[in-house]
């Protein structure tokens, strides 16, 4: 099968070609489109609030996976089955989650957060305060021995 781009020996054919607006597919063409505005940064910006957002894919640091952790567990404990019943126990499960719980991962991940925080800062303390150790042996005096050992 010959494509438009090549010739009858499959080689690309000259880049003038490219060029030609008769070859460009409107669907080929990426559309950046503006960032997504959110009610939530509507509000806090009229009450001179900043959000804070959290890592994407950090679960520790995301209280709905505690959540979801949660659920599934209590529907491993007696699997359902079928779909329908699949559908009626994470509802269930997610209608049990009381604002106790809610306020117990908050907790959780609060402490998390905390535990990272004390860990970057003994990280940049230590690279600030320890000096460097520089090895006195040359690459060179390595690969001698290495070489004197076989």
């Amino acid at each position: 099968m010959k494509s438009n781009n090549r010739d009858e020996f499959n080689n690309p054919v000259l880049p003038e070609v490219f060029l030609d607006e008769s070859f460009c597919n409107v669907n080929h063409v990426a559309v950046e489109k503006p960032a997504p505005i959110y009610k939530a940064q509507t509000i806090a910006t009229q009450h001179d609030q900043y959000l804070l957002y959290t890592p994407p894919y950090h679960p520790n640091l995301q209280p709905i996976e505690l959540v979801w952790a949660t659920v599934k567990n209590r529907i491993r404990q007696d699997p359902p089955n079928n779909a329908r019943e699949a559908v009626d126990m994470v509802k269930a499960g997610l209608d049990s989650i009381t604002s106790e719980d809610w306020g117990s991962v908050f907790r959780h991940c609060q402490k998390a957060e905390f535990a990272y925080e004390a860990v970057g800062d003994s990280a940049e303390r230590i690279e600030v305060d320890q000096p460097k150790r520089c090895n006195t042996e040359s690459e060179e005096e390595i690969s001698e021995e290495v070489n004197d050992s076989e």
